[in-house]
């Protein structure tokens, strides 16, 4: 695991500064109770981070020591954000002439709001990761194969196995929901672990269960590349690339690796292609669209599988006939809000096309946000997504 000095120290520097205002606030006020369990509660945040620190520093190849720097990483925020939604509402105690009254209860409003922040906090944590939300969408083209119409594609991303340490019952839980959706085929866009293939171990036998009548095909993802992991050589990342590969063969799904299937239906067929990781620096590119579909520019109805949606506009729209590109990778950074039916995620900062269906002429991108986690074990309103994309004739 790399650890990057300068931000944690700034990072720390500025947590101590919130305390010190909470403490000076406390104090002023008389609070003698809640001050003395607020400094407890300051120092074993510390102690929590100097763990978070001794671990990551480790360079542990240990599954659990990955999962309890997320759950370590993810109290220590969870925590300051709370104080700093506190602060941040007790500021509006400084307005001049409000009354002695008038700023206890907006100091009292800041703890409430901080509490409820704390409450929010938990709640993606411990409930929003075990619930799945399944999108319906519609993908409507006059290039559509008349014998595709109403065709169904069950689509599922960066599950990111490492995250349930073990624990299977949310995974059946989507198994089951993918099989029942009885869609024509399956596809996955990537990530099916964090660091290595180990952490894929307890649900083989688990994905086996996957069942779809034209087959399950998936792609690899950045962390499916051992890329995250310091290997003592190259053989033995090699070997667990290796390793991983086999795992979704022996689930009898078609790994693609810069590779194309046809699936018919009578006389016509559709054309799914694979491409492996469109890599964003410091990592490698590893795909070639070339080396997967010789002609990228053909009559033929065709699907991209792509992890990352950064390939959509810089190598296919526009560019390419490819008609639909299915990609994962963004998680809407765990954090998405709905206003009725308007979503926004911090990932927009970074990703054009982060979440959900998005057009552009004739050709289509579709990016779910994921079943697992990454960082910290938390998803924030941003649910996981299992897709069902149902190809309709003009």
């Amino acid at each position: 695991m790399r650890f990057f000095w300068v931000p944690f120290i700034a990072f720390f520097v500025i947590n101590m500064l919130a305390d010190w205002l909470i403490y000076r606030w406390l104090k002023r006020n008389g609070w003698k109770r809640t001050k003395a369990v607020h400094g407890i509660a300051s120092v074993a945040l510390e102690g929590v981070l100097a763990v978070l620190v001794a671990t990551v520093m480790s360079q542990s190849g240990n599954n659990g020591a990955f999962v309890a720097v997320m759950w370590l990483l993810f109290v220590y925020l969870s925590a300051y954000i709370a104080k700093y939604i506190g602060l941040l509402v007790s500021v509006f105690a400084l307005i001049p002439g409000l009354t002695k009254r008038t700023v206890k209860f907006v100091h009292k409003c800041g703890v409430v709001a901080a509490l409820a922040v704390a409450f929010l906090m938990l709640w993606s944590a411990l409930v929003t990761p075990n619930t799945i939300d399944v999108q319906e969408v519609e993908f409507s083209s006059e290039r559509v194969p008349e014998e595709f119409d109403g065709y169904k594609i069950v689509h599922f991303s960066d599950s990111h196995l490492g995250t349930y340490n073990g624990r299977t019952g949310f995974i059946k839980k989507c198994v089951k929901t993918m099989n029942e959706l009885e869609g024509d085929v399956i596809v996955f866009t990537g990530d099916l672990v964090s660091r290595q293939t180990s952490e894929a171990t307890p649900y083989r036998e688990i994905l086996k269960e996957l069942k779809a009548k034209d087959g399950i095909y998936s792609v690899l993802g950045n962390h499916d590349y051992d890329d995250y992991m310091n290997w003592p050589t190259e053989e033995m990342r090699d070997a667990d690339r290796k390793a991983l590969r086999d795992i979704e063969k022996n689930a009898g799904w078609r790994l693609l690796l810069d590779e194309n299937v046809k699936i018919e239906r009578g006389d016509t067929s559709i054309v799914i292609i694979g491409t492996e990781n469109y890599g964003e620096p410091p990592f490698p590119k590893y795909g070639s669209l070339q080396r997967a579909y010789q002609d990228a520019n053909d009559n033929a109805f065709k699907i991209l599988l792509q992890h990352n949606p950064q390939s959509w506009r810089n190598e296919i729209v526009g560019k390419t006939t490819i008609d639909l590109m299915l990609a994962g990778h963004t998680h809407a950074m765990q954090t998405m809000i709905n206003f009725f039916g308007h979503k926004w995620s911090p990932a927009a900062w970074k990703y054009k096309e982060w979440g959900g269906m998005y057009r552009e002429g004739s050709q289509g991108l579709y990016v779910n946000i994921g079943l697992g986690m990454v960082g910290i074990p938390a998803r924030i309103g941003a649910t996981p997504e299992i897709t069902v994309i149902t190809l309709k004739r003009m």
